[in-house]
C-alpha cells in the first residue's frame, strides 16, 4: 500500500476501513538491499523522520484517523469507526 492509495478510497468514497501498520520503513525495498546490495541500505530506514499517518488519512478526506499505541485498543476502535 501506499499513501496513493489512500487518496482514491476518499475520491471514489469507497466503503472500507484502513489498518495500517507502521514498520518504519519501506520493508521491501530493504529486503531487496539486504539480498541484492550487501545490506547497504539507503532511504530505507525511516527512523529519522516518521510520518504522520493520522494527518496524511485527514488530509486525503478521511472523516476518521486515529492513532493507537496499545495492541488492546484495536478491536474496540475498529467496530466504533
Amino acid at each position: 500500500m501506499n499513501l496513493g492509495e489512500l487518496e482514491t478510497v476518499t475520491a471514489y468514497d469507497l466503503p472500507v476501513k484502513i489498518l495500517l501498520l507502521n514498520n518504519a520503513g519501506d520493508g521491501m525495498v530493504k529486503q531487496w538491499q539486504k539480498l541484492y546490495y550487501g545490506a547497504r541500505f539507503s532511504g530505507s530506514d525511516k527512523k529519522l523522520r516518521q510520518k504522520d499517518f493520522v494527518m496524511c488519512a485527514k488530509s486525503d478526506g478521511f472523516e476518521y484517523a486515529e492513532q493507537l499505541t496499545e495492541k488492546k485498543d484495536v478491536a474496540k476502535t475498529i467496530k466504533s469507526s
